[in-house]
């Protein structure tokens, strides 16, 4: 009986062992399949939350992962290395990838992007392209440590270009900005240079800014804010020798002959950036290009007690309903935001202009229905006023 009792024990002890063995040896060799994600947008839309700005780590070389790596989202930022193991089309070096997004598929552990995929394959003329026809490979990967690298960061951000939401605590952004830099990899010392026209930011906004490390400098016309960027950065560039990383945080569309310019001399280059002002041409050149919307929202919660601030109150200043009850406009401080309540969405105001009264605006002053709802207006302190179609969202006229 003693005996009995004895084995049990053990075989209870083994099973108990080997289970979490196979659980905490993710630096063991694992034998599976991989696949590779035939749509680009799915990169950009992971379970981990890092939006635009996965497929900027590790040049694009990303992967969505089975549960058991994945680990409810514990998983988020590890790194594999992955070799497939067909000798005719495949390497034996394979490639690292970082893990964004969760796998539900039971035929593979790991479903890379198509970069990623092609990175396995012999550098041979053509032996990427057989190996995408595969669809599905036989693979072994292992953990291994992220890949961090030293060298020293500059920042350079146009408030006026790039500015932050209202109700935004700005002491994140200094957060926020080394938050994206240790998600591609980037781990050095990080100076921030800002920029502002005097009188269009809050003097509270700029002070917080400022307490993070942030040396601010302050512009006369907007202008003059990328004026200031461009000669600055030319500058650093000889006093400074490569390799270091160049981060600018701007929508200025002439900055792209100048960042060509950094990837040339060896620096490392990336273009924080807002879509609706800044040029395709522009966010192609740099070695990196992410969305200011997904930096900032990708920062952790700052508490500004620890910095001896207190906290910013956010309230509705004016609301507005549609004569036919079918939506709503809202002023939170200098924001503006317009609901439709037939379909239950927050509506895209559509159509460029110079001072358009749109969410990002820091000026809108004053919004009105038309008595027949058709028409929307809003105007700004600088004396524009939009004209919008209430029905359709599209800016008619700007006056």
């Amino acid at each position: 009986m003693g005996l009995c009792r004895f084995l049990f024990f053990v075989v209870v002890v083994l099973l108990f062992s080997s289970s979490s063995s196979v659980d905490a040896c993710d630096r063991c060799p694992h034998h599976s399949k991989a696949a590779f994600f035939s749509s680009a947008s799915a990169l950009s839309s992971g379970a981990c939350s890092y939006g635009s700005m996965a497929t900027a780590f590790f040049a694009g070389h990303i992967a969505a992962a089975v549960p058991s790596i994945y680990k409810d989202g514990a998983g988020c930022g590890a790194c594999f290395q992955v070799r497939c193991h067909n000798p005719t089309l495949c390497s034996t070096k394979g490639t690292t990838v970082m893990v964004t997004d969760l796998n539900m598929s039971n035929q593979t552990d790991l479903v890379l992007s198509s970069r990623a995929f092609r990175a396995m394959a012999k550098p041979v003329v053509g032996a990427d392209t057989d190996l995408l026809r595969q669809g599905i490979v036989d693979v072994e990967y292992h953990r291994v440590a992220p890949m961090e690298n030293r060298d020293p960061i500059y920042v350079w951000w146009d408030i006026q270009s790039c500015r932050l939401p209202y109700g935004y605590e700005p002491l994140r952004v200094h957060v926020a900005v080394k938050s994206a830099m240790r998600n591609l990899g980037f781990f050095g010392p990080i100076d921030y240079v800002a920029v502002a026209v005097k009188g269009w930011s809050y003097g509270d906004t700029l002070y917080r800014i400022e307490t993070t490390g942030f040396r601010i400098k302050r512009e006369y016309a907007w202008q003059s804010c990328s004026m200031f960027i461009r000669n600055n950065i030319s500058e650093w560039m000889h006093s400074h020798e490569p390799p270091a990383v160049a981060v600018i945080i701007s929508c200025d569309k002439g900055l792209g002959s100048l960042v060509n310019r950094l990837r040339v001399e060896g620096f490392k280059t990336c273009i924080i950036y807002v879509p609706a002002f800044t040029s395709d041409r522009l966010i192609s050149v740099p070695n990196f290009s992410l969305l200011w919307s997904d930096v900032l929202a990708n920062a952790p919660l700052v508490d500004p007690r620890e910095y001896g601030l207190p906290l910013r109150e956010v309230r509705a200043e004016a609301i507005y309903v549609h004569p036919s009850q079918k939506s709503v406009a809202v002023t939170v401080g200098m924001d503006l935001r317009v609901f439709d309540l037939i379909e239950n969405r927050r509506v895209t105001l559509v159509g460029k202009s110079r001072r358009s009264c749109r969410k990002d605006s820091t000026n809108t002053r004053v919004i009105r229905y038309g008595a027949s709802g058709k028409l929307f207006v809003c105007a700004s302190n600088d004396g524009w006023v939009n004209i919008w179609s209430a029905e359709s969202w599209h800016r008619l006229h700007t006056m």
